[in-house]
């Protein structure tokens, strides 16, 4: 009895499982060679849906009337996972995305190359030992650092790092080409981060006429994370970031390039974007604060962003500003089982003649339920608002549950 009681205790008191932020690793990687990994990420929707309205016959013979969207399983999301290890703290990441929620088709989700340490560069024994304990870079094609929002979102198939189901409202998420150096303390979780990252609205190359600017300058992105261990049980992090366009006129894709959908189908109209406000900007300048705070089995989370420059508005660049403020709970009741709540909302302050107001609110409560490594179910309550999206100027409201499962290996 006394066993039982001191595994539980030992399972409440540990520090919850869901933080992501980069840490720097300067232990012998002895895992094999070549990982293979993967996942498949199942969805129900029940959700009741009011104030939504469209047009279910023609341009000749409209028939408007208030919308519904049907309650069953959503067509599951599929990824194919590699990990590389190319030499001692030298990895490459790969992830296909066997099918996506929007993009159907097989192809290819994010790649990167992640270096932690610096033998190869033959540099000499104190500036090797000096990058190893305090440098990391990544570079490759996946997305750009700015909020924490980042760690707990589902991404495709992978939802284990995510407590909930759905992700925010102005989803944090683009694949784009970028390059990134983290240079971190000793206690190797603090950090500051310096990147460049290309968000323009297209890959690839183009033909212009002679005389017109052939190059196209990244975004600047700046993150600063400082971790503060109070004691094992308790610890704080503390993180601020900032992206900024270093040309004018190219539009970013920073919250607007998630090729696989968003995790709900259909709501407000939006097809395989549901519940995603659908920002688009350029000339920008964002800027994030977040905090973590975790104590025993306690998890509190608090984002605010702070986001400027030009937005597309259904297609029309509007001068302004976009606020939002995300809030997550979560609470470890065992190692398998936790609880978990959120609230997230969006506001505006942006230069319509109309004087439309462009803003959002989501509350999201619920439950996880990890039968074994690998498999993870999930169920929840789900309210979301909106009074006009960035992309359809859709309003209503969308109510009721959502069931997940994640497999992963």
């Amino acid at each position: 009895m006394k066993k039982v009681l001191l595994s539980i205790v030992a399972a409440l008191f540990a520090m919850s499982a869901f933080a992501q932020a980069p840490v720097k690793v300067t232990e012998a990687d002895t895992t094999k060679r070549v990982q293979i990994g993967g996942g498949l990420n199942l969805i129900y929707q029940g959700l009741n849906q009011t104030g939504v309205y469209q047009n279910f016959g023609d341009e000749t013979t409209p028939n408007i009337q208030e919308a519904q969207v049907t309650d069953w399983f959503r067509l599951p999301a599929g990824d194919l996972d590699m990990r590389v290890r190319i030499a001692d703290g030298v990895n490459l990441h790969t992830s296909v995305w066997l099918a996506s929620h929007h993009h159907t088709d097989t192809y290819f989700g994010f790649g990167y190359l992640e270096v932690q340490k610096f033998d190869v560069l033959g540099l000499g024994s104190g500036a090797t030992d000096f990058l190893n304990n305090h440098l990391m870079i990544k570079a490759g094609i996946g997305n750009s650092m700015f909020s924490t929002n980042q760690y707990y979102r589902t991404t495709n198939a992978n939802a284990k790092n995510n407590p909930f189901i759905s992700n925010t409202l102005i989803d944090d998420f683009g694949t784009a080409l970028f390059g990134e150096a983290y240079f971190f303390a000793n206690d190797k979780e603090s950090f500051l981060m310096f990147g460049l990252h290309d968000f323009a609205s297209k890959f690839g190359n183009s033909v212009v006429p002679q005389g017109q600017d052939k190059g196209r300058l990244p975004r600047l992105s700046l993150v600063g994370n400082k971790v503060i261990n109070f004691n094992e049980d308790t610890k704080l992090a503390l993180q601020a970031g900032y992206v900024t366009a270093l040309e004018d006129g190219t539009s970013s894709q920073q919250f607007k390039n998630n090729r696989a959908g968003s995790e709900l189908a259909q709501i407000f109209n939006q097809g395989d974007f549901g519940g995603d406000m659908g920002l688009q900007q350029r000339n920008e300048n964002n800027f994030s604060i977040d905090g973590t705070f975790n104590w025993k089995a306690l998890q509190a989370r608090a984002s605010f962003q702070y986001l400027t420059g030009e937005h597309s508005l259904n297609r029309t660049w509007i001068e302004g500003d976009v606020t939002q403020f995300t809030f997550d709970l979560t609470y470890d009741i065992s190692s398998k089982v936790y609880l978990a709540g959120r609230f997230n909302s969006v506001g505006s302050k942006l230069e319509v003649e109309n004087g439309e107001k462009y803003e959002g609110q989501k509350i999201e409560i619920g439950a996880g339920y990890e039968m074994t490594k690998g498999i993870l179910m999930k169920a929840s309550y789900f309210n979301q608002d909106m009074t006009n999206d960035f992309v359809g100027i859709e309003n209503g409201n969308v109510n009721g549950l959502l069931v997940g499962l994640n497999l992963y290996f």
